[in-house]
């Protein structure tokens, strides 16, 4: 894990990170989800 300067800036990257880990798993549900939908498997 990287040195931070202080709380906040750490509190900040680890908002991000879960910001991108939802939108990763978010864009896969999604894509599960409309194949099942639009080609029945």
């Amino acid at each position: 894990m990287p040195n931070f300067v202080n709380q906040q800036q750490r509190k900040f990257f680890l908002i991000i990170r879960a910001f991108k880990l939802g939108n990763i798993l978010g864009t896969v549900a999604l894509a599960l989800y409309a194949g099942k939908h639009f080609f029945g498997v």
